[in-house]
């Protein structure tokens, strides 16, 4: 079979992506399946991907809301994630961070 060289074809992968608003939802689903309404300090550093002094340190700086359980935070799942969605995404994320 012979393509033209100019001709406009589909790449194979383009049947297998989904857009990106189909995999936020898939991914906010997963969370709220595995994640208690109630998080711990380990489960937000988790979800992070940072480490559970680095949570605190978004608590004592207003970035993140949290109860105070004792000497210990409590942090409510969708409050986490409203945090999270509205953080930039992309290479320069951190920098503007």
């Amino acid at each position: 079979m012979f393509f033209h060289p100019y001709a406009i074809r589909a790449s194979p992968m383009a049947e297998n992506r989904i857009d990106l608003a189909t995999a936020r939802e898939q991914t906010l689903e997963a969370i709220r399946n595995e994640y208690p309404p109630l998080l711990t300090s380990a489960h937000v550093a988790e979800l992070m991907q940072c480490t559970i002094g680095e949570v605190r340190d978004q608590v004592h700086r207003g970035e993140l809301p949290a109860v105070r359980w004792g000497n210990q935070f409590r942090f409510f799942r969708e409050e986490v994630l409203a945090v999270l969605l509205n953080r930039p995404a992309g290479p320069d994320a951190e920098e503007a961070g």
